[in-house]
């Protein structure tokens, strides 16, 4: 799965918001972008505004949605995430931001 696809999921499960079209590009496509549930628009998605599953800063926003969380590197190449909010969802990946997008994912039971 590729990363986009993951920050949208994280986007809209996890994180409430919702992807609308907007502003149309010249060759009749259009662009798309995140907003909140109160409708306030946040940034365009794959413009490097909302990408928690490459940058830390993003992935620290998800935990807010979490009453606690654990993250734990095993010095063996692998980055645990364990996000609770009734019960606790793990995950493992190569890097921080990815871990925790896939932990809580699965909290909201989407498997990547």
């Amino acid at each position: 799965m590729n990363y986009d696809k993951i920050d949208r999921l994280i986007a809209v499960h996890v994180m409430g918001w919702e992807i609308k079209a907007v502003d149309f590009k010249q060759d009749g496509s259009f662009y798309e972008a995140y907003f909140d549930e109160k409708g306030n628009r946040l940034g365009l998605v794959g413009a490097y505004e909302f990408n928690p599953s490459e940058y830390i800063q993003d992935a620290w926003i998800i935990l807010d949605k979490f009453t606690s969380f654990k993250i734990q590197d095993t010095f063996t190449g692998n980055i645990h995430a364990s996000l609770f909010n009734g019960e606790w969802h793990k995950a493992q990946s190569s890097t921080t931001p990815l871990a925790i997008c896939k932990a809580a994912l699965k909290a909201k039971g989407i498997q990547i």
